[in-house]
């Protein structure tokens, strides 16, 4: 009771200035042995339900990365933070559900990642947002 009223506390804060609230879902990685990417999606979908803020489903694109493109390696050496390409899908998450407008059309590129697999994150970005919103 007293974590969802402090939760409820920011919420009502962030609200006070005219912003809209968001959720970040960040992924699952070893050291979580106890929780998985599913998981964490469906914590996140209670608690932005509870709290009535929308969640940037950044685990929920991560998951289908890996699933889809093992050759990416969303994790940084520490195998907990994002690499380049992580943070790249993480962003164009973030872009989708705070614009809500496909990252699709946007032209930057981080070094080191190369254009097609930028278009590709930026297109799974933009359909798990649209998958997940209702």
């Amino acid at each position: 009771f007293r974590r969802v009223l402090f939760r409820s506390h920011f919420v009502e804060e962030i609200r006070k200035t005219k912003a809209r609230p968001i959720l970040l879902m960040t992924w699952a990685y070893a050291r979580l042995d106890w929780i998985d990417n599913e998981q964490i999606a469906q914590a996140h979908r209670n608690l932005g339900r509870e709290l009535g803020v929308e969640v940037a489903p950044v685990a929920v694109a991560w998951q289908r990365v890996l699933r889809e493109r093992p050759d990416l390696d969303l994790f940084a050496p520490d195998r907990e933070h994002p690499s380049i390409h992580g943070t790249y899908l993480e962003t164009c998450v973030v872009y989708a559900t705070l614009m809500r407008t496909s990252p699709m059309p946007l032209r930057y590129v981080a070094p080191g990642i190369s254009d097609s697999d930028a278009s590709y994150l930026r297109r799974v970005a933009w359909e798990t947002f649209q998958s997940w919103t209702p």
